[in-house]
């Protein structure tokens, strides 16, 4: 089996990055492609438990691991030190079965990895700026929610207004991190 593409979209705080993985996600999904996402979460004493509950009682008495399954959904907690995960561990977490996956953060986790595509969220010019310069290649290209760019490209990579310019990153997505043909939109796999 393929091992799925990884996009990674950067950004800082409101920089628009979870509406571009929204954006992203839906719009594949309905071309039919298998999505995954992660995201990152940089607060040290986050849990995406709810204290009191009978998972968060299972960790609070010590375990290493707890599963938690619904008839719609399964989550998994496993404790970690630091950041002593590497990415390939991430990705195989993930399991299985998909065309790409989607990533939220990990700029400096995975934004020097050559095998990991990434897009630039920004809300300036000079932000956008700031954060190539901490990336290596590739860079699909720069986007930025509502930005009136000054121009079409900077240091060679495309500056897309979203979400007026949403099938251009789509089609952009497909061609360079999915390698798929198109032609003249993204209406078809």
């Amino acid at each position: 089996m393929r091992k799925p593409r990884v996009l990674l979209v950067v950004g800082h705080h409101n920089s628009g990055k979870t509406r571009t993985i929204e954006l992203l996600a839906s719009k594949l999904k309905g071309l039919g492609f298998k999505v995954a996402s992660m995201k990152h979460v940089h607060e040290v004493n986050f849990t995406f438990d709810l204290r009191g509950k009978d998972t968060w009682r299972h960790w609070a008495a010590g375990v290493e691991t707890t599963l938690a399954v619904s008839p719609s959904e399964i989550v998994l907690f496993r404790r970690i030190e630091g950041y002593k995960v590497g990415w390939g561990r991430l990705l195989a977490m993930l399991g299985e079965g998909y065309d790409v996956v989607l990533g939220e953060g990990f700029r400096l986790m995975a934004g020097k990895r050559r095998d990991v595509y990434k897009l630039v969220a920004a809300r300036s010019l000079e932000e956008a700026e700031s954060l190539l310069r901490d990336l290596r290649p590739p860079v699909v290209a720069v986007v930025g929610w509502g930005v009136a760019w000054p121009s079409n490209q900077l240091k060679g990579k495309p500056l897309l207004r979203l979400p007026e310019e949403a099938e251009r990153l789509v089609d952009l997505v497909l061609r360079r991190v999915l390698q798929v043909k198109v032609r003249g939109s993204s209406r078809g796999r």
